[in-house]
């Protein structure tokens, strides 16, 4: 019996298989092809799988562009269609079927849509005690040609100001950091406007009551609370220190201070594991901060019928306070050095500030700028020199002289207002969290811990800015 001669086909596969066969569990082709549905004339390749290889290609060689997409897979065309269970034709990831997959991808509507199910698709929501979502927002740069109706616009950014950005807005479960929802919009702005659609998008998408949102102070906007209020669920934030708040905060501490409400500690519980002297887990207890807890009324501003009863947690935090205080230290040092030299010794190449209006314009944009007005003072001097000239050429005994006076203002010392600074040292440390949550679901130390574990949301974005990176 003759044997038929084997066919040895050899291709790098690298992370392909892996990737298509998530995406194949998260059941990502079906829900693709069930908001993307070919035309009656299309053939070849579905857009689920069209999109589903291509995704796959962008992740395993962190590489966005079209132009290498049909190399990428023609290298690897047995392999996918095993995986995958298809068959592919040569036309099939071209640029402009590619460019067309994005431009039914591009509507808002249909990428709404493809998230929520494949949310539902990928995520149980189980009726516990209380369920943790963590709203944030973050910013990634990039050198990007900037067009009007463009994502990549200028704006505040803690990355680098001087590069476009996108802004991205996501909704994740608390604590594994699972993103629920994910929205990018243009980057100039703001982070307030943002939070009422991912919360609306995540209801939508879980379908269930009583879920505890935590977020920043851009967070606790009134509106931004009233709205998640009246659906039923809960709020956890930080005030923001705009407004009225720094007046509240103020008047909040001062009876801290006075010892009006007994101030409780909020511990952190640790674990170590000593295995010298008696080997097992040895518990911790860190008093991470102390503080109390008030109710006030909170009234809507379009609508005084909307009213509820909310907490607020008056925390101090040691730590923080240090952290501050140092912070100011090293502004008053920068301050004081900068008011010295605003009035340098006379010599060449020294200006002269000979205008007292320009000295102090300039002395108060220092103290502005770091932040330290009230807590420095500084002491000035007028200096008025008489210099006599001659006039014209020749020896000086046959020439009028010219007597011209000048002007220079020189700041002697800069003076600590050590009362004020004192005043201000009293208030770091303190913030205000509020939250609609009753006691018997959050205490006063969830609620500090809850909001402490924030690092779950930046390691998410931290990991996503280094993917942004490839690009």
């Amino acid at each position: 019996m003759a044997h038929l001669p084997q066919k040895i086909i050899s291709e790098r596969i690298d992370d392909v298989v892996l990737l298509l066969e998530v995406m194949k569990k998260m059941g990502l082709p079906e829900i693709l092809n069930q908001h993307l549905p070919r035309h009656w004339k299309q053939e070849g390749l579905d857009w689920g799988w069209v999109a589903c290889i291509w995704l796959s290609y962008i992740i395993s060689q962190g590489d966005h562009r079209k132009v290498r997409v049909r190399e990428w897979v023609e290298q690897r065309h047995y392999t996918i269609e095993q995986v995958c269970g298809i068959n592919i034709r040569e036309t099939d990831f071209t640029d402009d079927r590619l460019g067309i997959l994005l431009k039914r991808l591009s509507k808002p509507e249909t990428w709404g849509q493809i998230e929520r199910f494949l949310t539902q698709n990928t995520i149980r929501a189980y009726d516990l005690a209380v369920e943790k979502v963590r709203l944030d927002a973050t910013t990634i740069s990039g050198h990007h040609l900037i067009s009007e109706s463009g994502l990549f616009q200028f704006g505040h950014s803690k990355d680098d100001p001087n590069l476009p950005q996108v802004k991205l807005m996501m909704g994740m479960i608390d604590p594994l950091g699972m993103p629920l929802v994910t929205q990018v919009v243009s980057g100039e702005q703001a982070d307030d406007g943002l939070y009422i659609p991912a919360y609306q998008q995540i209801t939508a998408t879980l379908n269930k009551k009583g879920l505890l949102f935590v977020g920043d102070c851009k967070m606790s906007s009134l509106s931004t609370r009233c709205n998640i209020h009246i659906q039923g669920d809960y709020y956890l934030c930080p005030l923001s220190s705009v407004g009225k708040t720094p007046e509240l905060l103020a008047g909040w501490i001062d009876k801290a201070v006075a010892g009006k409400f007994p101030l409780v500690e909020i511990k952190r519980t640790s674990f170590h594991y000593n295995t010298e002297t008696s080997p097992g887990k040895d518990v911790l207890e860190t008093t991470i901060a102390t503080g109390y807890e008030m109710c006030r009324h909170v009234e809507a501003v379009d609508d005084p019928l909307r009213c509820w009863q909310e907490r607020v947690f008056v925390i101090h935090s040691q730590t923080l306070a240090k952290q501050q205080i140092q912070g100011l230290e090293t502004r008053l040092h920068h301050a004081q050095q900068k008011l010295m030299a605003l009035t340098p010794q006379k010599g060449r190449g020294k200006r002269q500030i000979r205008d007292v209006q320009v000295l102090l314009q300039k002395a108060t944009e220092i103290l502005r700028q770091h932040r330290v007005e009230g807590l420095l003072s500084f002491d000035y001097e007028c200096q008025e020199t008489v210099e006599e000239t001659y006039i014209g050429r020749g020896r000086p005994t046959s020439r009028p002289k010219q007597i011209t006076q000048k002007i220079r203002y020189q700041i002697q010392t800069v003076i600590r207002n050590e009362s004020a600074i004192t005043q201000a040292q009293k208030t770091f440390g303190w913030r205000a969290f509020v939250s609609n949550a009753p006691p018997h679901i959050l205490s006063v130390q969830q609620a500090v811990l809850t909001y402490r574990d924030e690092w779950i949301a930046e390691r998410g974005f931290h990991r996503l800015k280094r993917v942004f990176e490839k690009f």
